[in-house]
């Protein structure tokens, strides 16, 4: 598996296999605290012909303490390619509502099957 896109936006979306991204981002900037943040997750694999099949995806959210502030679990099934390609694409736009309490570096890890893959990180300031 390959993570080709993976970052923090505005807004997300899957129209029928294409990604929409709005607006990439890794500070946020607020007068007051607390705050509901809107944000966007996009994420992007690619997996070969031989990764087919179920597999098991979790995001994890923690704030500047290490406290978790969101945890998502799911399940993606992934096809076979479709001839002549010889790898499946795989899109997820999440867009979730965060309340931010306190300023400072919040850390977002994407893992697979349990085992981790990528980060992500934003500053609140």
């Amino acid at each position: 598996m390959e993570i080709e896109i993976f970052t923090l936006c505005d807004y997300a979306t899957d129209n029928g296999g294409k990604l929409t991204i709005v607006g990439t981002f890794d500070n946020v900037t607020t007068p007051t605290l607390p705050v509901q943040q809107m944000i966007g997750i996009a994420i992007r694999l690619r997996f070969s012909e031989k990764q087919t099949g179920n597999h098991n995806i979790e995001l994890k959210i923690t704030d500047p303490s290490k406290a978790a502030v969101g945890n998502m679990n799911g399940t993606i099934n992934v096809p076979a390619p479709v001839e002549p390609l010889t790898y499946t694409s795989v899109n997820m736009a999440l867009n979730l509502g965060l309340e931010i309490k306190t300023k400072g570096v919040y850390k977002i890890e994407f893992h697979l099957n349990g085992e981790f893959q990528s980060g992500l990180s934003f500053l609140v300031r």
